[in-house]
């Protein structure tokens, strides 16, 4: 932001100049609103179109501190 193409100084504080930047700044709402929906949906869509979410090959499954798996979600949202 200190880059004189992006943004100048003015009474201490930076204000963002370059179009490109200010209309990104715009969308950040946006974005992590859609971020949160796909995290949230994704299971759901996989599993409604014959997938099995969970059971992916690829999917590994964690041990919790008694040795158990760790069978519900314990993410921030």
């Amino acid at each position: 932001m200190k880059d004189n193409n992006i943004s100048e100084l003015q009474l201490g504080k930076y204000n963002i100049i370059d179009s490109a930047v200010k209309s990104g700044f715009e969308l950040v709402d946006d974005i992590i609103r859609f971020c949160d929906k796909v995290y949230y949906y994704f299971p759901y869509i996989y599993n409604f179109n014959a997938g099995s979410f969970g059971r992916i090959k690829g999917v590994t499954q964690k041990e919790n501190k008694t040795g158990g798996y760790i069978s519900k979600y314990t993410g921030p949202f």
